[in-house]
């Protein structure tokens, strides 16, 4: 190695320092010159000048790091950094932000027996919990299961939707749908307590009969169906609104329970706007059931989809159907 990169070398680790606040350079890619660097000064200290050796003692260089020990302190210092900022370290596998710090974090769990009184040491003054990423699991499950449980108490219902505000419990009410097949029989048993429904066509039909025993309701107070835009519930009213637009698309048995309760469909007169709407939206819609995507080679179909999905609909009806074949906000 020429005398010119090795004398880059306390200039370099001054800045990594600055950076990381410690000089464990580990041999990843984004470091790899760098790492070289240390490397080498650790093989041939002997050759280095006085000012070098000098300058790494001043900042704690460890003479002795190997490649494993470099990767070990230099995860171990971003936990820490994280600890400072969040109080804890327990950071699920597939963390985020830094997916490769989650995977070790986790790996010091199941490994403890392998690592020396120093590092368990190191690891203590942050609090570390030793659990295994399942016990942590099984924590984060009970959490959200409490959270489904608030929301039943509620609605009455484990419906949650998929615009709902509480947006984490949305996304793990679709992830245990998806995932079923991963749960225990005792958190299956749990969820059924809920009446969590697992399949979500019959989740939407059931979604549908909750909405239209809400009209019943309404009807019962008010004598009609005409759900106002002013009504407290706006969900009831967007309903109502799509059950008008999307007449000719209902079963005879939808159709049949709304023409019961003396449902008017023409009492909202579509704007020549919501007309075209609806019109690009089912020559989509019909696209989609054909083929299973949305490649449109109607460049006018094509640049309405986009259009949708980067002004997205403020009518919470619009959004309902355009989910329904795919379709979200872009971000």
């Amino acid at each position: 190695m020429d005398a010119a990169r090795i004398n880059q070398l306390c200039q370099l680790l001054k800045a990594f320092h600055q950076q990381h606040h410690h000089v464990y350079v580990p041999p990843y890619p984004a470091h790899k010159p760098l790492y070289e660097l240390t490397a080498y000064a650790r093989q041939h200290k002997a050759a280095l000048p006085a000012e070098m050796i000098s300058c790494l003692h001043e900042l704690d260089f460890d003479w002795q790091a190997d490649n494993a020990a470099t990767r070990w302190f230099y995860n171990y210092y971003l936990l820490k950094q994280f600890y400072e900022v969040h109080g804890h370290t327990d950071l699920p596998f597939h963390h985020a932000e830094d997916p490769r710090l989650g995977a070790w974090v986790n790996r010091q769990k199941k490994q403890k027996d392998k690592l020396t009184d120093q590092q368990i040491a190191l690891l203590g003054q942050l609090n570390f919990t030793w659990q295994t990423e399942d016990a942590n699991y099984l924590k984060r499950w009970e959490t959200m299961y409490d959270k489904l449980k608030a929301f039943h108490g509620r609605h009455h219902h484990s419906m949650v939707p998929s615009s709902y505000v509480d947006n984490a419990l949305a996304q793990w009410v679709a992830r245990q749908r998806k995932g079923k097949e991963k749960l225990s029989p005792e958190q299956i048993v749990k969820l059924d307590q809920l009446g969590f429904v697992f399949d979500i066509q019959k989740q939407r039909a059931l979604s549908w009969e909750y909405r239209y025993n809400q009209l019943l309701l309404f009807k019962k107070e008010h004598g009609h169906t005409n759900v106002p835009s002013q009504h407290t519930n706006k969900k009831l009213y967007n309903w109502v609104r799509t059950q008008r637009i999307s007449k000719d698309t209902l079963s005879k048995d939808r159709l049949k329970q709304l023409k019961d309760i003396h449902f008017e469909f023409s009492t909202t007169k579509q704007s020549k706007r919501d007309q075209q709407w609806l019109e690009n939206f089912r020559e989509v819609e019909k696209f989609y059931k054909a083929n299973g995507h949305l490649n449109l080679p109607d460049r006018r179909l094509y640049q309405w989809i986009y259009k949708q999905q980067l002004r997205w609909p403020k009518e919470e009806y619009r959004r309902v159907m355009l989910r329904g074949i795919g379709l979200n906000k872009l971000k």
